[in-house]
């Protein structure tokens, strides 16, 4: 019996610029655990907050647990999420309103817009 090779939820690195890029697998229902596995990726790579890239890739569902997470965090400066989705761009508006997050957020359609937007944070 073969068993299927399981991919990995979510791919996190590290940019030349200093930007933390996460990669979510597509369609991911995204869970509390999810978000503590990437803070402590974030938290691992430096002292500072670090400005933070994330590709969703069509996300299905993401975890209330992980939203107040990545809300909360001290180790995040600025977060842009890339996609063409326009859903996306408005429920980034919703999760800034009901979660308030301690870093600026924005969504962005095309991802050098989003990595010149995250350098002008991070100054």
């Amino acid at each position: 019996m073969t068993h299927p090779v399981q991919q990995p939820r979510f791919r996190p690195s590290r940019l030349p610029e200093g930007i933390v890029l996460v990669e979510w697998a597509p369609r991911i229902r995204f869970t509390d655990e999810d978000a503590a596995a990437v803070m402590s990726y974030v938290r691992g790579l430096d002292a500072r907050p670090l400005p933070m890239l994330v590709r969703p890739q069509g996300m299905l569902t993401i975890s209330r647990g992980a939203l107040d997470a990545f809300a909360g965090t001290r180790w995040v400066s600025a977060m842009a999420v890339t996609g063409r989705s326009l859903i996306d761009g408005f429920l980034l508006g919703i999760y800034h309103e009901v979660y308030r997050p301690r870093f600026p957020v924005r969504h962005f359609d095309e991802e050098s817009r989003a990595i010149r937007w995250l350098r002008a944070q991070d100054r």
